[in-house]
C-alpha cells in the first residue's frame, strides 16, 4: 500500500523517508520488522506505524495519529476478551450477535493484528471485531 491508499482509511497519514548513519544501523537490525517498529514508535510516540520498510541506510515510514486509537483498541483484545464479530467482512449469518471469547492473541500476521476465539477456526483480524461491554446482553 502507498500513503494515498492509507489516507483513505486515515487522513492524517504522513511518510517519512530517513537516512541512517551506519553506527546506527549497525546498533539494530532494521531488517526484522519488529525491530524496526520499536525503533520507529520511539520516534513517533501517539502514532501507529503503519508501513515501514529499511532498504540499505535508508527507511520510509507510513505513520498516523488517528490509527493509533483503533490500535489500541485492537491490542485490548488480550485472552479473556468477549467479542463479537461485526459482519464488516463478510455475510455470516450464523455468526450473528455470537459472542466469541479470545484466547490467544492479539499478534501481527501479514500486516494486520489478529486473534484467536474459542471454538473458531483460524486467526480473525481484530479490525473487524467489537469488544463487548458489561452491559451489552448478547440477542
Amino acid at each position: 500500500m502507498n500513503l494515498k491508499d492509507y489516507k483513505k482509511e486515515y487522513p492524517d497519514a504522513k511518510k517519512i523517508v530517513m537516512s541512517m548513519t551506519s553506527e546506527t544501523i549497525s546498533k539494530h537490525n532494521f531488517y526484522k520488522q519488529n525491530e524496526l517498529r520499536e525503533y520507529l514508535q520511539d520516534i513517533f510516540p501517539g502514532s501507529s506505524i503503519l508501513y515501514c520498510n529499511c532498504s540499505g541506510y535508508e527507511i520510509t515510514a507510513i505513520f498516523s495519529e488517528d490509527a493509533y486509537e483503533e490500535e489500541k483498541r485492537q491490542l485490548s483484545m488480550i485472552p479473556g476478551t468477549k467479542v463479537i464479530m461485526t459482519g464488516a467482512e463478510g455475510n455470516f449469518p450464523e455468526y450473528k450477535n455470537k459472542e466469541w471469547e479470545v484466547y490467544a492473541g492479539p499478534q501481527w500476521m501479514c500486516g494486520e493484528l489478529v486473534v484467536w476465539l474459542t471454538g473458531f477456526s483460524g486467526s480473525y483480524s481484530c479490525k473487524y471485531l467489537r469488544v463487548v461491554s458489561p452491559s451489552i446482553k448478547q440477542q
